[in-house]
């Protein structure tokens, strides 16, 4: 549920792996078939920096996003410093943040990051099966699905 939100930020990398970029669109396409707004950056590669290099950015242009999402919960951290300590900001009071990947740093206090937790069992299952050579003898594309992972940088509705 996107209820409330007006401007959201994807921030990108600028590595361009698959499964990055799949989260980048797909984040994107679904909040704008939600009808909200949505800005991406892309301004680096996928790392702690880049995600200070995006608060500066998105942070500190005319029109401040109601939430971000970050493909890599590395760069959700940079972003969470920098947007404390250069801009006051405090989630998820001022602003709402979801990362992706669940890094151990996600679950510290410090951080407490909403994010998404790869399903790393299944992925595990889905690549012995196919160097097994089970299932399909071309190669293709798996999708599972990622888990939220609820902590302090998300409200449900951003109103509340």
């Amino acid at each position: 549920e996107l209820a409330g939100y007006y401007l959201l930020t994807t921030l990108g990398s600028t590595a361009g792996t698959p499964s990055l970029k799949a989260r980048e669109v797909e984040f994107t396409a679904h909040a704008q078939a939600s009808g909200i707004a949505v800005r991406v950056f892309k301004p680096g590669p996928t790392g702690y920096q880049t995600g200070q290099i995006a608060a500066r950015m998105v942070l500190g242009g005319t029109s401040r996003p109601d939430g971000v999402f970050c493909v890599t919960d590395l760069i959700a951290c940079g972003f969470i410093d920098t947007a404390r300590t250069q801009f006051d900001l405090q989630f998820p009071w001022d602003l709402c943040l979801l990362g992706f990947d669940d890094i151990d740093q996600a679950g510290w206090d410090g951080y407490g990051l909403t994010t998404f937790r790869q399903p790393l069992h299944e992925i595990a299952e889905a690549v012995c099966s196919a160097l097994a050579g089970e299932g399909r003898a071309s190669p293709s594309t798996i999708y599972l699905d990622a888990h939220p992972v609820w902590r302090a940088t998300m409200r449900l509705h951003p109103k509340d």
